[in-house]
């Protein structure tokens, strides 16, 4: 089962939605020919306007993105000099803080090893102080009133849906995600063996871009559609 997000890229720049325009379902829909975010469009996991980390941002406005009960608290989280940045951290429907480490190109060799320098940094800090702090800052980040009072109501919204106050709000002291487009078998073993063995719980998102048969690097304008599949432990 997968999640996607629908990109219209024209003169006017690029466009992202979770429900494709009914002017080009047919389009969408077809789409079958793979491409490589990090190759083909030149995109980075970073924060810069026209880089994935952003539109993953801005997308989650929608609920349920980029899996089933997941929200996002924050991004590109830092809390002290002697921290990792983490890229994302969710929030999970039992109010259960989860990192998560972000990767397009699907090369990376160590980032499980990030992964769990996350974990641990997060490990040591108050969860309820960290959601807060991190949620203001992702907030604040959002520079259009209309959006930041959309994703404070879909937030708070997650919370009394799913019941979650500040006594709820805990760190899984073994628990990430990992998104990548591909997924190298020497990761999958890691992963495997720290999953089994040592009784961590990290899952992973696969990223799939998909462009129509005719697509060139060239166009100007065309459409793509990204999906993202929970891979099965």
């Amino acid at each position: 089962m997968s999640n996607s997000l629908y990109f219209r890229k024209d003169s006017a720049g690029l466009s992202c939605s979770r429900i494709p325009n009914n002017k080009y379902l047919k389009e969408y829909a077809l789409m079958n020919r793979r491409i490589n975010l990090k190759k083909d469009l030149k995109w980075n996991e970073d924060r810069n306007p026209q880089n994935f980390q952003h539109f993953l941002r801005k997308a989650d406005m929608w609920n349920d993105f980029p899996v089933i009960g997941l929200t996002l608290v924050g991004a590109e989280i830092k809390k002290s000099r002697n921290d990792q940045r983490i890229d994302l951290l969710y929030l999970r429907q039992d109010g259960a803080l989860i990192p998560c480490e972000l990767k397009l190109g699907g090369n990376s060799k160590d980032y499980h090893g990030q992964l769990i320098r996350y974990i641990a940094d997060i490990h040591y800090q108050n969860p309820f102080d960290l959601l807060k702090d991190s949620r203001n800052k992702f907030v604040n980040w959002l520079d259009d009133p209309i959006a930041q009072r959309i994703h404070t109501k879909k937030f708070n919204d997650f919370m009394l849906d799913n019941r979650i106050d500040e006594k709820h709000i805990r760190i899984l002291p073994k628990s990430g995600i990992l998104m990548d487009e591909e997924f190298q078998p020497y990761l999958f073993k890691a992963v495997r063996y720290l999953n089994e063995v040592c009784g961590l719980s990290i899952k992973m998102i696969q990223i799939k871009a998909y462009v129509e048969e005719s697509w060139s690097q060239d166009d100007i304008s065309y459409l793509f559609r990204v999906n993202f599949e929970k891979i099965k432990d």
